[in-house]
């Protein structure tokens, strides 16, 4: 997974989407709530080794870090770092796509696959071990039944999106889709 970071700023947001896109639902999803803990948990080793990092050292930090899986939870633990490493690309992605609209299509293509992950994510998460009951927290308000999985699509694109992407015209159309199915939203 390092290679990736090897690569110009368009290899890097272009193959990365690519690989996501070959993903299944529930990894578009775990991605979605990785990328939402990478922060805290960025600003957390920041502390903790008092020295300002990138994304880039977060995610070779996280590459190290998987090469000694500690303890009885090594299949969780192993899961959760691999996520963390995709969502921190994801957010070094989107760094480098800013002000560029072709890569800034590709971010796009990310969140709609993040969108489309979280269309079931209560029901999977419900007895998924992977994330603590804290970790799930911030996703309390996505619901899975019926209609109301558009809604989980659109908090996802409409609250946790960065504010370029929802701009982005496949975006617009996406949130639209939900909007018309869950009735007026806004």
């Amino acid at each position: 997974m390092s290679v990736l970071l090897d690569l110009d700023d368009h290899d890097l947001v272009t193959i990365l989407a690519q690989c996501l896109q070959k993903q299944s639902q529930r990894a578009w999803m775990m991605e979605l709530i990785a990328y939402k803990l990478v922060d805290s948990y960025f600003e957390i080793y920041k502390e903790k080794y008092g020295f300002f990092l990138t994304y880039k050292d977060f995610i070779l930090y996280l590459l190290k870090s998987l090469e000694n899986v500690p303890g009885p939870n090594y299949d969780i633990n192993q899961r959760r770092l691999v996520w963390f490493v995709l969502g921190s690309y994801v957010k070094m992605a989107e760094e480098k796509a800013l002000g560029f609209p072709r890569l800034e299509s590709s971010i796009a293509d990310i969140w709609l696959l993040f969108a489309k992950g979280s269309l079931k994510m209560p029901t999977i998460l419900q007895d998924d071990e992977t994330w603590s009951d804290q970790e799930k927290y911030m996703f309390k308000e996505i619901k899975s039944n019926g209609a109301w999985e558009n809604f989980g699509a659109y908090i996802t694109l409409s609250g946790f999106a960065p504010h370029f992407i929802r701009r982005n015209q496949k975006v617009l159309g996406y949130l639209e889709y939900c909007r018309d199915k869950l009735g007026v939203l806004d």
